[in-house]
């Protein structure tokens, strides 16, 4: 029916002449393109964007000057949805959820066999979520043979290292994934923690080490223990909205909505600040550059956002970002004080402070100040003239296995 109505204004068009026949068909492809980023893992919106291709293949041998961006842009995004890394991530993740909800329903059988089959061939943060959801389904079998050999594998991941300023006696943070490309789609994110539980961990969080048991299983929270071990997977939402900045159609000039404030008069209004294309141009992968005054300092927030101040509540924060060697670029959280005087009376704790020239990706698990209600999410270029970009800006709120959960 909607192709019905596709050709039908097109034909329109045509006998009313060729400047409607550009304009209709331009519009046309805009909605599919539009249809696809607004939810690129829709399967369906697959064929929204080989329309879109093939209106704008049209459009620019009418007026390649005109439409020759539109066309490189959805053909940059058609080559990446169709790469076999993307379709693998998709998959897995499509075959991890529904997994976790037909165990949870008691389908065993087929839970196993798609666990394993994401162990295969997913990525390491995959693999850790299935190893732990099939040790979880092996132990409610009764197989604790199986499931201690499943953990032994699930041990053997190495696991990237966090910055962390939450501090429990009873708990130590080993690493975690967080997974980027549910980030960059806007989709809810799965983080995954691990954390080793001190001896003395049952007085001091109501945790005993050795459970060898799912603790918690809901559908955004689990965890699991394991040989003095614990395995936590959450799903979050991303209160920077679009962190990845993939909703962003095409690159231009001026302020972004996920960091709209300017910060110290540097990156005021649209000065400075750009949506680029990543470079290597791919047209496919829009970045956040704020370009350096020197002597000055440039710089963006978000909105102050509302947060929980409680020992069993971090929050943790992502950046990816390059540098211009000289540049000394500073993202981070700034935590507004429910009894600050002044503005400088706030605190902020920065994930990077260092200059790089390559894309470096840093992740932490932050703890508020003890009086603290709001943050706001930070980005700043100091004292240079050279350019900083950054993608995938996050900001989860977490919550922590240090509660217990008998009770």
């Amino acid at each position: 029916m909607k192709r019905v109505t596709v050709l039908g204004f097109i034909l329109a068009a045509l006998l009313l002449g060729p400047e409607l026949y550009e304009s209709v068909l331009r519009n046309i492809g805009m909605i599919f393109l539009d249809r696809y980023v607004a939810n690129p893992v829709d399967l369906a919106n697959d064929i929204s964007l080989t329309c879109s291709r093939e209106i704008f293949d049209t459009l620019a041998k009418l007026d390649s000057e005109e439409y020759w961006q539109y066309q490189e842009r959805v053909h940059a995004l058609l080559q990446y949805s169709e790469s076999s890394e993307y379709r693998a991530y998709r998959e897995n993740r499509l075959r991890l959820n529904l997994a976790r909800r037909v165990h949870a329903q008691g389908v065993s059988g087929w839970a196993a066999h798609a666990f394993r089959d994401v162990i295969r061939s997913g990525t390491d943060q995959m693999k850790l979520e299935a190893y732990v959801g099939l040790a979880d389904l092996l132990w409610s079998r009764g197989d604790l043979v199986g499931f201690d050999a499943v953990m032994e594998e699930a041990s053997a991941l190495s696991l990237p290292k966090w910055m962390s300023t939450f501090y429990n006696p009873g708990l130590t943070l080993l690493g975690g994934y967080v997974d980027f490309d549910a980030l960059a789609l806007r989709q809810p994110v799965h983080v995954a923690m691990v954390w080793q539980l001190a001896p003395e961990g049952e007085e001091v969080i109501g945790l005993t080490p050795n459970l060898g048991s799912l603790m918690s299983r809901s559908d955004d929270f689990s965890v699991l223990g394991w040989r003095g071990g614990l395995y936590q997977i959450s799903v979050v939402e991303n209160r920077i909205w679009d962190g990845g900045f993939g909703g962003v159609l095409f690159p231009r000039e001026g302020a972004v909505a996920q960091l709209p404030l300017s910060l110290y008069g540097g990156a005021s209004g649209s000065q400075g600040v750009a949506l680029v294309y990543e470079h290597p141009p791919e047209n496919r992968n829009v970045v956040l550059t704020i370009r350096g005054q020197e002597g000055s300092i440039s710089g963006l927030s978000s909105e102050a956002m509302t947060i929980i101040n409680d020992p069993c509540v971090a929050y943790v924060v992502t950046a990816k970002y390059r540098s211009l060697p000289g540049s000394q670029p500073l993202i981070g959280v700034r935590w507004l004080l429910k009894d600050a005087q002044s503005w400088d009376d706030n605190v902020s704790t920065y994930v990077v402070n260092a200059p790089n020239a390559t894309w470096t990706t840093s992740v932490a698990l932050l703890s508020p100040p003890s009086d603290a209600e709001k943050a706001q999410l930070w980005v700043l270029n100091i004292n240079s003239v050279g350019e900083l970009q950054v993608d995938d800006l996050g900001f989860f709120e977490i919550h922590l296995p240090c509660l217990d959960w008998g009770q």
